[in-house]
């Protein structure tokens, strides 16, 4: 067994499901507060691929002997599971007209959602995992801008997509301060353009442990080392106030739209 095998066929899993719900997208028209009812799985399946990906990426490049240490199959064989787990109760519900994120209308789906839950921090696991690891011990081969904005990338980014995804479970909801009234919604995301909606928050903190690490291979690449790790950690500063910025902009009541108007006074 090794991590990277596991998690690299976790994303050709959830590779293959993004074109097969948004074939059952186009064959089943059904709507759900407005919205297709497979848009929700569509985006799970893909926001799965890339974050496994990322995983499989990275342990690829550790000497083999570090890929099939228990600790990180296990890891990659737990959080494999719970996201497996999490895309079919999503396109379970879809296929029922149902939603999966806060619904607490029958005993099963109560305590489905709160599998959800225990599920979303697993999935998220080896971030916590990889980048405590590579903390206490670095990997010797790799450059220090790209060691930084890996560490950097993985632990801050798995910190603040628990913060904004534990917001969202307590309020029961993907608003800060209630359900808008207006339907308003950015095209492709569904993001609420009129509410204070916390999604966008935390699809910045998940992307953290993608664009803060490529970020640093760029920059290891194309610029002197003492300038790549400068650029590494900026990166990494920068990504972490944006979402925290948006996150405290967002608990305040405000929407996405409201931003510009917000800068201007």
């Amino acid at each position: 067994m090794r991590a990277d095998l596991i998690w690299g066929w976790a994303t050709f899993a959830f590779a293959l499901a993004v074109p097969a719900t948004l074939w059952a997208g186009h064959a089943d028209r059904r709507l759900l507060a407005g919205v297709n009812i497979w848009a929700k799985p569509f985006k799970f399946a893909l926001s799965l691929a890339i974050h496994f990906a990322t995983f499989a990426v990275i342990a690829v490049c550790l000497p083999e002997d570090e890929r099939r240490r228990a600790w990180i199959v296990a890891t990659a064989s737990v959080s494999t599971a719970a996201g497996v787990g999490e895309l079919v109760y999503i396109a379970a519900q879809a296929a029922r007209g149902r939603h999966s994120h806060f619904n607490t209308g029958t005993p099963v789906e109560a305590v489905a959602a709160a599998l959800m839950g225990v599920g979303a921090l697993l999935v998220i696991s080896p971030a916590f995992v990889i980048g405590l690891a590579f903390t206490i011990s670095p990997p010797m081969a790799w450059p220090a801008a790209v060691t930084v904005g890996t560490i950097s990338g993985l632990l801050v980014g798995a910190v603040l997509t628990a913060l904004t995804g534990l917001r969202m479970g307590a309020a029961r909801s993907h608003f800060a301060k209630g359900k808008p009234r207006s339907g308003k919604t950015m095209p492709c995301t569904g993001w609420s353009l009129n509410g204070a909606d916390l999604r966008p928050s935390h699809f910045l903190a998940a992307h953290m442990m993608q664009t803060v690490p490529i970020a640093s291979v760029i920059a290891a690449q194309t610029l002197p080392a003492s300038a790549a790790l400068t650029a590494s950690a900026l990166a990494a500063i920068t990504w972490t106030a944006m979402t925290l910025a948006l996150f405290q902009w967002t608990m305040k009541g405000h929407s996405l739209s409201a931003i510009p108007e917000g800068r201007s006074r």
